[in-house]
């Protein structure tokens, strides 16, 4: 990996960018280890990839609560008559609090390791940051509802911990580090203007190269495109295919290659 040690793919839901980092993966012939902070990538990898789920080992990216605070009443014929909505919300969803030191054990045990090629954070950004780091906030200020627009450092470090963490990772072993990220739309006056990045990892981190994917859906066809923010062959972009996928496009700027 003489050019490229870290990837960043942001995109909105649909675009591709799990697809095409385990495309990446397979066509490589590499092994990866992913660590899944949205419990969507198995179901991917069974999908698409199936025949080779093997050159993955997957791990969760959070503890869930141990008991749902689920409350409902019933009818005599006991059907669900009433629920409360923020209690079926709450129900297997991650215990944030409890997942911190689990997420650091995790990463520091992925990283004394040299046995693969390639480590995965699938949806990473902005969870490390705005789910975890707002519980590790909230432990220091029970007695707050929200935190202050300055007091959102402590939780940028606390992304960045994890996230600089696989990056060298991948630098000191020539490995490869994998980070993907969603994208949030953003509004005025209730009409839809753009997508944005949850943050902008260049400045964030030391990223080698940035990629931003995006999706057009036309009254015959849907189109997926691939915009480089960043990378050391400079800024570019691409349009995307079932058959011309990110790996494609990153070998054709020889940013990554075959050993």
């Amino acid at each position: 990996m003489e050019l490229t040690n870290s990837i960043y793919i942001a995109g909105v839901t649909g675009t591709g960018k799990t697809y095409g980092a385990c495309k990446l993966v397979r066509d490589l012939g590499l092994r990866a280890v992913v660590i899944d902070f949205e419990n969507k990538f198995k179901k991917n990898v069974k999908v698409n990839f199936g025949d080779c789920s093997d050159i993955f080992e997957w791990y969760i990216g959070y503890v869930k609560r141990e008991s749902s605070r689920t409350s409902f009443s019933l009818t005599k014929n006991n059907k669900m008559m009433s629920c409360s909505t923020e209690a079926l919300g709450l129900k297997n969803t991650p215990d944030w609090e409890k997942s911190y030191m689990y997420l650091v054990e995790l990463v520091e045990g992925l990283i004394n390791r040299v046995d693969y090629d390639v480590l995965i954070f699938d949806g990473a950004s902005p969870v490390l940051r705005n789910d975890l780091g707002l519980a590790q906030w909230k432990l220091n200020n029970p007695d707050r509802d929200n935190p202050n627009p300055e007091e959102w450092g402590p939780m940028n470090d606390i992304e960045s911990m994890f996230i600089r963490g696989g990056i060298a990772w991948a630098e000191e072993n020539n490995k490869l580090f994998v980070l993907i990220g969603q994208m949030k739309d953003e509004y005025k006056g209730g009409k839809k203007v753009k997508d944005v990045p949850a943050l902008n990892m260049k400045q964030q981190h030391p990223i080698d190269v940035s990629l931003q994917l995006e999706k057009y859906i036309g009254f015959d066809k849907t189109t997926y495109k691939c915009t480089c923010l960043d990378s050391p062959r400079g800024q570019w972009i691409e349009n995307l295919t079932f058959d011309r996928h990110i790996i494609d496009v990153l070998i054709e700027k020889e940013l990554i290659g075959y050993d």
